[in-house]
């Protein structure tokens, strides 16, 4: 549970980034199709994307759609969504190191991301919206590494730790 969790976290992380990255530029329509498509294919959710074509996108266009497919889809492995409601689920199964049943900050970390993708609270997403999606799954990773690693949260990052010998 705990090595699938983290899998999971960068995942999350990964597709934010990627998002925030694509969205974070406007584009002319022939160039956004081009930069949609190649996010789809990092993500490795094209097929699913293509199959979503063939009965149609709504009102929404072709970017709206994979924004869509990956970051609110919960059917869909590669999203953020989906990330989020395993990650939570995971972190259940890991040991409880409080005495007082409450549940860990790192869980209630968890739980609040994933509710927010239940409840559709998690919308609208722009560039600055993602930014702060990424760094509150950033600050549960932090949370799980101060919670059962004796070196807290540095140990997972590296470059956190220049400047601290």
């Amino acid at each position: 549970a705990f090595a699938d969790a983290g899998k999971r976290i960068e995942r999350a992380q990964q597709t934010i980034h990627l998002l925030a990255s694509v969205l974070a530029v406007e584009r002319a329509p022939v160039v956004e199709g081009t930069t949609t498509e190649s996010a789809l294919l990092a993500a490795e959710s094209v097929i699913t994307y293509r199959r979503r074509l063939t009965s149609g996108l709504g009102g929404m266009s072709a970017l709206q759609a994979a924004v869509d497919l990956l970051l609110r889809d919960v059917t869909n492995p590669r999203s953020v969504a989906f990330q989020l409601e395993a990650i939570t689920r995971h972190l259940g199964q890991l040991p409880v190191l409080r005495a007082d049943g409450l549940p860990e900050p790192h869980q209630r970390i968890a739980a609040k991301l994933s509710a927010e993708f239940a409840t559709g609270e998690a919308a609208e997403f722009d560039g600055a919206a993602l930014m702060r999606l990424e760094n509150e799954v950033e600050g549960l990773a932090d949370a799980v590494a101060t919670r059962y690693l004796p070196t807290g949260p540095h140990a997972l990052r590296p470059e956190k730790l220049v400047g601290l010998a």
